[in-house]
């Protein structure tokens, strides 16, 4: 059962909010940092203080993975079609993986695939640092790699291919 929904959030009022009787509840009336007025309704925590509760602007997928697991992911998505989209490509790619068709290993590859390159060369520094390597060493590792991927045009992990960097080399 795959279900997506917008987050629900409470926080304290805010100190420039002025409390207004909407439709018989209490609302909570601001100016954001943007200029523009927020309302939110005031509820009762468990603490007895009064807070506002906000739903966040996008909406989330909720879903059992490949594997089983329940996952919760951020779809980006601001209306519920488009949300709903994002959800329908998370249960196929499950189902993909729960019927055999594609391995889990494989699946989680993809979603590193969008990384971009420079994290990953970071990563690999990070690794010759532990392993005690010269800094004149890093240093040019990491001058190179990076020269060769933007001279390439790569950008994450998903545009490396061997024969743009044969024909830079």
């Amino acid at each position: 059962m795959a279900s997506i929904y917008r987050k629900t959030t409470t926080r304290k009022i805010p100190v420039n909010a002025e409390l207004v009787l909407k439709n018989g509840k209490q609302h909570a009336r601001w100016r954001g940092r943007d200029g523009k007025f927020k309302t939110a309704v005031v509820i009762m925590a468990k603490d007895g203080t009064s807070r506002i509760r906000t739903e966040a602007a996008t909406y989330t997928a909720k879903y059992r993975d490949g594997q089983g697991i329940v996952c919760e992911v951020a779809t980006g998505c601001r209306t519920k079609d488009a949300a709903q989209a994002v959800l329908n490509e998370l249960v196929e790619r499950a189902e993909r993986v729960r019927s055999g068709v594609v391995s889990a290993t494989d699946d989680a590859v993809r979603d590193w695939l969008s990384t971009p390159i420079a994290e990953s060369v970071a990563d690999y520094l990070d690794h010759l640092r532990s392993k005690n390597r010269s800094a004149t060493h890093i240093a040019d590792c990491e001058r190179l790699s990076l020269r060769v991927f933007a001279d390439c045009g790569m950008r994450t992990l998903r545009d490396i291919a061997a024969t743009p960097i044969e024909r830079w080399l």
